[in-house]
């Protein structure tokens, strides 16, 4: 007769995996070998190095009539595994699937990082997903979370706070001038050998100021350093030169010596994000310095376009590019960013951020394992506006699936909030209106959609990253007139554009 038991343990001997495994019914594990464990071997790890924490696996069925010693012959032993696969289509039903619930906390951290451990939906019972079990709310009424909603605070240094309507006072706020004398340094040696003259931090304040000043004009390059009047422009040139005291030949030799950092080609080698990985965690640490986050924390990713060779064809080549075929400018360099509140959005997510004490509410959209996917796509949304909540407990943590229908459904997942009524959205709308006076016209109209907290709480706050690009790209536009071929460049004018939004929002 078969016997059923989860994987709790594997250890390697020469070539040889053992596995403890404890079945149902039995206070201590058994010792099996991989041979004999029948389940898809990808749900196997292979070494104890895979497996740091206690590993669950999927069903492993025991066959008395059998045996497999270690070199995988058959033997006379009774209690060994059958070689034939599971079947998901066991009689057992979902009374035998493990369940979350009953799952250590660090044997959940195991299941939450590794994709290969966590048993398929079960077709019979939509409210369970991967295993974790979801239960039915007719309403979630208490907010768990109960911190007092607050806004983003500006730490000004020692107390003092600047000019907010001097755009260059905010701006030594946001920079991260700790990295300045690095920088004078690192570009004063290379520009010593070619021969030139050593900068300063006030030449280099003046170069990044002309950096941002290219912004405001059509000419590109040495143009803007023209003096004379173009025969076919009626604008006066832009005189960079005699407007702001650098020559073009100076400007250009401090921007071919930029450097932040001073790294061996063995460094290089180990990581080559290095020229702009230490301007970033400059940034990044005097952000968390002057910079105490409100209520909502966005995470979003920010693109760089970047439309020249990968390190894979070629020496200086950018170290790794994605490309989004659905997007504008779909070859670029993808930048994680937080702005205070998603692809990112999963079950595992919100585990691991409440863990951290940390709330979170994001839609679904390909990673749904442990999300009743299943039940949301059977439910019945009668109209524009319905919603349905789900609940369920992760080692102590609650978690919820909304479904809400708007258009199309969006599936979210929240450690907090509520599935009381909320501010219905509202959205400007065109219809066509048919009229014996007018014809055939068009007239706006206000269309509202019914909603939960869970729901308003998220559309009234995700969209402040894509804002922020929009301003970045579009308005800015940094990237297109400081045209390179150098994708260190190419990244640390994203950067920049972003502290130049930064000062934008800061002086609102």
């Amino acid at each position: 007769m078969n016997r059923k038991g989860v994987i709790q343990k594997v250890a390697a001997e020469g070539t040889i995996s053992k596995y403890h495994v404890l079945f149902e019914g039995d206070s201590k594990p058994q010792e099996v070998t991989s041979r004999a464990i029948q389940c898809d071997p990808a749900f196997l790890p292979h070494s104890p190095q895979q497996v740091k924490q206690p590993f669950i696996a999927a069903e492993v069925l025991m066959s008395p009539a059998s045996n497999f010693d270690e070199e995988g012959e058959q033997g006379n032993t009774q209690g060994a595994v059958q070689d034939t696969s599971i079947d998901d289509d066991d009689e057992s039903g979902t009374e035998d699937q493990p369940m979350f619930d009953d799952i250590p906390d660090s044997s959940m951290q195991q299941l939450l990082e590794t994709g290969t451990t966590i048993p398929k939906d079960d077709a019979t019972n939509p409210l369970i997903a991967h295993g974790l079990k979801w239960t039915l709310e007719e309403c979630i009424s208490m907010d768990v979370c109960r911190d007092q909603p607050k806004n983003t605070i500006i730490n000004f240094p020692n107390g003092v706070v600047p000019d907010l309507g001097n755009f260059y006072s905010i701006w030594k706020l946001l920079f991260p001038y700790d990295i300045m004398p690095d920088c004078v340094q690192n570009t004063s040696l290379l520009l010593e050998k070619g021969g030139l003259p050593p900068t300063t931090s006030t030449e280099m304040e003046k170069w990044f100021g002309i950096t941002f000043a290219r912004t405001l004009f059509k000419e590109q390059g040495r143009d803007l350093w023209r003096t004379e009047m173009h025969v076919e422009s009626c604008c006066l040139p832009a005189a960079f030169g005699t407007r702001f005291g650098m020559s073009r030949n100076r400007y250009d030799s401090i921007l071919s010596c930029l450097r932040f950092g001073k790294f061996s080609d063995l460094e290089l080698l180990h990581n080559p994000w290095l020229p702009v990985q230490c301007f970033i965690d400059a940034f990044n640490t005097n952000q968390t310095k002057i910079v105490s986050p409100g209520t909502f924390i966005l995470l979003d990713e920010i693109m760089s376009s970047w439309l020249g060779l990968e390190a894979d064809y070629s020496l200086n080549g950018i170290p790794h590019k994605t490309k989004i075929k659905r997007k504008p400018k779909g070859v670029r360099v993808e930048l994680k960013a937080l702005i205070d509140y998603s692809a990112f959005s999963s079950v595992a997510t919100a585990v691991a951020l409440k863990q951290h004490g940390t709330y979170f509410i994001g839609i679904v959209k390909t990673a749904h394992k442990m999300y009743p996917k299943q039940f949301m796509g059977t439910h019945d949304f009668s109209k524009r506006g319905d919603h349905v909540a789900l609940s369920a407990n992760v080692q102590g943590h609650q978690l919820f699936a909304v479904g809400w229908l708007d258009g199309k459904r969006k599936d979210l997942v929240s450690a907090c909030g509520t599935t009381l009524p909320s501010t219905p959205a509202t959205r400007t709308r065109q219809e066509v209106v048919v009229s014996a006076d007018k014809g055939v016209s068009t007239r706006p109209y206000l269309r509202t959609t019914p909603g939960c907290n869970i729901v308003a709480s998220y559309f009234d706050n995700f969209h402040f990253i894509d804002v922020h690009d929009h301003m970045r790209q579009g308005i800015l536009k940094l990237e297109q007139h400081w045209l390179t071929r150098n994708w260190v460049y190419r990244v640390l004018s994203t950067l920049f554009g972003v502290i130049v939004t930064d000062c934008y929002y800061a002086s609102r």
